[in-house]
């Protein structure tokens, strides 16, 4: 479905299409409001046909800004390897 249209979707993520963030610029990268709902619907009608039993989806998001503010009071924040 992400090839089957023109400009090709590398992938979706909502955030970045409603932002037209790159790699969904409008303009010189080909999209418009029209191609991002078709975009959108597209995807849609996949979601709607595949088993609800065996999908999942999550939303993940990064207080980058509390990052910071512990990082500049001395906390160490261990990465997981």
């Amino acid at each position: 479905m992400l090839r089957e249209r023109y400009p090709v979707a590398p992938y979706i993520h909502m955030i970045e299409l409603l932002s037209r963030e790159d790699p969904f610029a409008w303009g010189a990268a080909g999209w418009n409001e029209q191609k991002i709902n078709k975009l959108i619907l597209g995807a849609l009608n996949i979601l709607q046909q595949v088993d609800k039993r065996e999908f999942c989806s999550f939303i993940c998001s990064i207080d980058t800004s509390a990052h910071e503010r512990l990082l500049a009071e001395g906390y160490v924040i261990r990465e997981r390897s």
